[in-house]
């Protein structure tokens, strides 16, 4: 954890995904309002606390109970039956068109792939051991031209001329199965990376050097505005992906963080389930941004929204502050907050973990953390913070020896108690019920995928 790109994965994965995971619950209705104060999210959803009325006075003992009645609604959503018909006919369809010939498939890739590759010349550099050979080629991915229908015949698949790529089979009651990806808008030429491939070698005795022959690709990739993948089973669409992406800002090739801005929205539907990134937005030097929500039958079980302003260059996050997270779940709880200077926080991090041994230091640096974070939870998108979520110190101690880390820890504003979210507050006990469910909830998953 000393690389910053790691602690900052770590630490939006403990403020955003640890506290919905440690209360197992799910999402709601949403107005969505700035993380960090008093302005009310979600509450509109259909509340899944039961009758359960929300008042400042509640004690940690009913908020805990509040939580888990929550947490057992949200289990309720994901039962492994919802998705049972799905994974039946995936499967039946694997083991059914698995054994037939592909050679068609396979001759129709192999024809794009060379469509795709262009050769631009060889090169030549020298290394401590010989020379090395290049043949260069550069490759550019579209989407668009990935056209084709693919139908499954006698154990052959059939390929016929299409606008769009589809392939089509057949299920165990006869009904016509058809996989379709599309794409429209223009599209944006985005750099991708090189590839080397080793190709050979020889050792030349003269000259006393290896000579090593490699193919080099430079590959670009075509980003459609407008992707849509589809699954429809007779006349019941059971998946639609649908991804809108906005490149318009890019000058050239390469996507430069600091001046280029990116858009994009995607819309997954899955049988009885949706999710919903409604802005996946970066404004060079400004602000990034996430909004995501879950829903099952048209009904929000969780929705996320994500805020920062943000400096960055493609080598190094120059500052990102303001970092504002609200979690909407199932329009009962919601937990929302504010991170004031997440390069700093991390810095701060950084620095207690350097210093683990050293009591004084780790706290100093836990504390300068905290500062800058106001992460607290909230009820029914009532105004009113219930409990505050910070970093607190903690300490195992060996023979002769001890060391430092930190918890995040829940403090109710009654009393000023402290929980320790895993150790004390979300245990074996008080959510006994809960995690007995979820684990019933996972053997059942098993079953279904054995």
């Amino acid at each position: 954890m000393k690389k910053r790109v790691l602690f900052l994965l770590w630490i939006l994965a403990i403020l955003v995904f640890a506290p919905m995971m440690l209360t197992s619950c799910g999402g709601g209705d949403e107005e969505e309002g700035t993380s960090g104060d008093n302005t009310e999210i979600g509450g509109g959803g259909s509340s899944s606390g039961g009758g359960t009325v929300v008042t400042e006075e509640m004690s940690p003992l009913e908020q805990k109970e509040f939580m888990e009645s929550v947490a057992l609604s949200f289990l309720d959503e994901y039962k492994a039956e919802n998705i049972e018909s799905v994974v039946y006919l995936t499967e039946y369809l694997t083991k059914k068109y698995s054994d037939h010939n592909a050679d068609v498939i396979e001759e129709w890739f192999e024809s794009y792939m060379e469509q795709i590759s262009t050769f631009v010349g060889d090169s030549t550099s020298r290394n401590s051991w010989g020379y090395e050979y290049y043949s260069n080629y550069a490759q550019l991915y579209t989407l668009s031209n990935l056209k084709g229908k693919f139908t499954a015949k006698d154990k052959e698949w059939v390929c016929e001329a299409s606008d769009d790529l589809q392939f089509i089979v057949r299920d165990a009651e006869g009904n016509n199965c058809v996989a379709k990806l599309t794409t429209k808008g223009g599209v944006k030429k985005v750099y991708a990376g090189d590839e080397t491939d080793w190709v050979d070698y020889y050792y030349d005795y003269d000259e006393g050097y290896y000579h090593d022959y490699y193919d080099r690709y430079e590959r670009t990739i075509a980003v459609p505005e407008h992707i849509e993948l589809t699954f429809v089973q007779g006349s019941k669409t059971l998946v639609n992906v649908v991804v809108k992406t906005d490149l318009s800002s890019m000058s050239g090739d390469d996507f430069d963080l600091s001046k280029d801005s990116y858009t994009a929205s995607a819309n997954i539907f899955i049988n009885d389930y949706e999710f919903v990134f409604d802005n996946i937005s970066y404004k060079a030097g400004k602000n990034a941004s996430v909004s995501y929500k879950i829903k099952r039958k048209n009904k929000n079980i969780i929705s996320l929204k994500i805020t920062a302003d943000v400096d960055a260059s493609n080598e190094d996050l120059n500052s990102c502050k303001n970092a504002n997270v609200s979690i909407d779940i199932m329009g009962d709880i919601q937990i929302k907050g504010k991170c004031t200077d997440v390069v700093r926080f991390i810095e701060y991090l950084n620095a207690a973990d350097e210093n683990d041994e050293n009591e004084a230091q780790f706290k100093s640096y836990i504390s300068l953390a905290n500062s800058m974070l106001d992460l607290g939870v909230y009820y029914k998108g009532k105004p009113y913070k219930f409990a505050n979520i910070k970093i607190e110190p903690a300490v195992d101690k060996y023979y002769y020896y001890e060391y430092w880390y930190c918890d995040f820890v829940i403090y109710f504003n009654d009393d000023n108690t402290t929980y320790t979210l895993l150790e004390v507050f979300f245990n074996d006990k008080d959510f006994a019920s809960v995690i007995n469910k979820f684990e019933g909830l996972m053997r059942s998953y098993s079953r279904l995928f054995d």
